[in-house]
């Protein structure tokens, strides 16, 4: 009996805690942050809308495009399973095509706030040849972008980006090891990695950062292999848009402790287990070495330098102003390239 009244109690704590660390003032710093962060209920309306023919189709982002379906609303819109760009010119005849993880898809604004729409607009001012297409899928690795890239839709003046960094460093694959007295219990790592990553709990969140710690020396060596492999990759990309008589451009992105951080920021960081900041560090470090000698890699590492507002919705996906930025940036570089 006694035992049973112990295991109530210290099951009843750790409720609390999780209840406390839900409602704690972090969370409630950044409920909406950022440039523009009023809510826009007509985008809020048509997402939910979304949200229900995804539901019902029961298919995640990659299959998208195979089940061609197509969502129109006054804010956001698919055709054939692809995110609309807005403002694209009736005299177009020549395409951009950006691939890349849920950076490109933007589904947290509307058609024309995503980088893709901000891109057409900024090319439409120098040029009304070009169309720009988002391929953006949510998760999306350059590994798997590889296998949908169908390079028979590029044509001799086209322009193929890959937009890449964050999914390709595989922030839930990462080498991590117990702490002290921890390390003696079998399968604590995988345990408390369970709790916190399929149940989502909070406090398990906060046992993983105190008894759990990253590997440096393999993660190193794991981040370089990657970097490895990636180039490969990015390599095979470059010559099938060559082939083509395209211009490939390979950028690596930003993310949020490579900006001076505003308040919200600050806080929306806070939010992220500390270990992903690191892992970021060694695998973009890797990425460089490795690919930095290439002539199709753009590093867009540090695009929010001077950025003094929220760039960001957290830690990794841009709001509208972060959108804008980027695709003033990757103007410029196909400025440059094909001489517009």
């Amino acid at each position: 009996m006694y035992w049973l009244i112990v295991v109530v109690l210290v099951v009843f704590l750790l409720a609390l805690t999780e209840v406390s660390l839900r409602t704690s003032e972090v969370n409630a710093l950044v409920p909406n942050v950022g440039y523009g962060s009023e809510i826009d209920e007509d985008f809020e309306r048509d997402k939910s809308n979304f949200d229900l023919l995804k539901k019902k189709m029961k298919l995640e982002a990659r299959d998208w495009n195979q089940a061609k379906f197509d969502f129109a609303s006054p804010t956001l819109k698919f055709e054939s399973g692809w995110r609309a760009t807005t403002d694209t010119p009736n005299t177009a005849h020549r395409r951009v095509h950006i691939f890349g993880g849920s950076t490109v898809l933007c589904i947290e604004v509307r058609d024309s706030e995503t980088l893709t729409s901000y891109l057409q607009r900024e090319l439409n001012v120098v040029s009304d040849s070009f169309s720009v297409v988002n391929r953006g899928i949510s998760g999306a690795t350059i590994a798997g972008g590889l296998s949908t890239f169908d390079d028979s839709e590029v044509s001799s003046g086209d322009v193929v980006i890959v937009y890449f960094g964050i999914n390709d460093a595989k922030l839930n694959r990462y080498c991590q090891k117990p702490r002290g007295a921890f390390s003696l219990i079998p399968g604590w790592v995988s345990i408390i990695g369970f709790l916190r990553l399929k149940l989502k709990l909070r406090i398990a969140q906060w046992i993983w950062l105190e008894t759990v710690h990253l590997d440096k020396k393999q993660q190193l060596a794991v981040s370089e292999n990657r970097a490895n492999e990636l180039v490969l990759l990015l390599d095979s990309w470059e010559a099938k848009v060559r082939a083509r008589g395209g211009t490939f451009i390979a950028a690596l992105q930003p993310h949020i402790w490579l900006k001076k951080r505003s308040e919200a920021e600050i806080a929306l960081s806070r939010r992220v287990v500390a270990a992903t900041s690191i892992i970021l560090n060694f695998q973009y470090e890797a990425f460089r070495k490795s690919i930095g000698n290439r002539a199709y890699f753009k590093t867009f590492e540090l695009a929010f330098d001077g950025v003094a507002e929220t760039a960001f919705y957290d830690w990794a996906h841009t709001n509208k102003r972060g959108n804008e930025v980027i695709a003033k940036r990757f103007a410029k570089e196909i400025q440059n390239l094909i001489g517009l």
